[in-house]
């Protein structure tokens, strides 16, 4: 007579693993990992290698069998990287395709070109502009706009946020996101909005007789500000285009 003991949840793997979600990392940021099938007893190990290398495995975690594990990349990491799971059936279960880990970032700026009227433009860190594949600008939930460098005019003054998304020809997605303060709408009355200075000389002193217009300078990064000064004596700045 044959006896069958049921211990539990037996595990008869091997799991499937999903795509990693982006092709393009940064060090010290996080990694989420996923896979599917039987959610068993089974402590998984995961693992990772120089793409294309053909070297040995290292294992860099123990995981539970839970179907997903979030790593983080250290500081130290940088190039290409292909990772798998080794289960405890000796199954050895890559992640399809490589990652690359390096300095990525992504810059958004606003310049107003008139009452309400803003052109926008990202500068990329870690991607060829030539082989980025498609730009997508998300302004609040008001339009999306498909370009590298758009215009948009808001018909209110308010606060919005503005989201710009880059996909390179290798799957590599960046994205980033600013809060946009909106001071006047494209009719608001109170708008004094000027494209020109009214300057003169008096004294070797600089005078601005004009309360919309002001002193224009260039921050390190090229970007040009005009200050302006209020009723109290405070100073403002205004990113616009540079002359």
């Amino acid at each position: 007579m044959v006896v069958q003991l049921n211990f539990g949840n037996i595990y008869t793997g091997p799991i499937e693993t999903d795509p990693i979600e982006n092709t393009c990392f940064n060090p010290e940021s996080e990694i989420t990992f996923t896979w599917s099938g039987q959610e068993c007893d089974c402590e998984l190990q995961l693992q990772v290698r120089t793409c294309g290398s053909g070297e040995d495995w290292e294992t860099i975690a123990d995981i539970p069998n839970s179907g997903s594990y979030t790593w983080t990349i250290p500081d130290y990491y940088m190039g290409d990287y292909e990772f798998q799971i080794y289960d405890c059936d000796d199954y050895e279960i890559p992640f399809v395709g490589c990652i690359n880990i390096d300095e990525y970032g992504l810059a958004l700026s606003a310049v107003l070109k008139g009452c309400g009227e803003y052109d926008f433009f990202g500068d990329v860190t870690g991607v060829d502009p030539m082989n980025i594949s498609s730009h997508l600008w998300t302004i609040d939930v008001l339009a999306e706009l498909p370009n590298a460098s758009p215009s948009y005019t808001f018909q209110d003054a308010g606060q919005y946020f503005i989201t710009y998304e880059v996909v390179s020809d290798v799957g590599c997605v960046l994205e980033e996101t600013i809060l946009l303060d909106v001071e006047y709408g494209v009719g608001d009355p109170d708008c004094k909005f000027a494209d020109t200075d009214v300057l003169s000389e008096v004294i070797g002193d600089l005078f601005i007789n004009d309360e919309c217009q002001g002193v224009i300078m260039v921050s390190p990064n090229g970007t040009c500000f005009r200050l302006t000064i209020g009723d109290d004596g405070s100073i403002t700045s205004q990113a616009i285009e540079c002359p």
